[in-house]
């Protein structure tokens, strides 16, 4: 299976939990079998199954190779995950940003640039970068 998107700048794998990269993969694993995503990540069956259990994280490579092989539909149940994980971040910093009492007016432009490169389109919640 080719993937939807690859996985060329995806700086945030570096800061997604253990448990965002199962959840990963558990959607990955609904449509392929043990062997077949092993396959597709570069790793054991075996790994797949510490991965899934939680006695193991995967890698940033491993996610990386993840997000490469997903397809259309899974992107969208992926996409949510991690944007799930990066509002988490944002909102943790803001709050730092709040405590400390820090100006703040760079760090908004930013994140005001950053939200303004997303619309929402359509009744499944699509992206469209602009």
């Amino acid at each position: 299976m080719e993937g939807y998107q690859g996985s060329q700048g995806a700086a945030f794998v570096r800061a997604l939990s253990p448990e965002a990269r199962r959840r990963i993969l558990e959607i990955l694993l609904e449509r392929r079998s043990y062997r077949e995503l092993a396959a597709q990540l570069n790793v054991s069956p075996a790994a797949i199954v510490k991965y899934r259990s939680g006695r193991a994280t995967p890698s940033d490579e491993v996610i990386a190779r993840a997000l490469a092989a997903m397809d259309y539909d899974e992107a969208e149940d992926i996409a949510f995950i991690i944007t799930e994980e990066v509002a988490e971040v944002v909102e943790d910093f803001i709050d730092w940003i709040i405590r400390l009492g820090a100006p703040a007016g760079r760090a908004a432009l930013t994140l005001e640039r950053a939200a303004a490169r997303l619309r929402l389109e359509g009744s499944r919640g699509r992206v469209r970068i602009i």
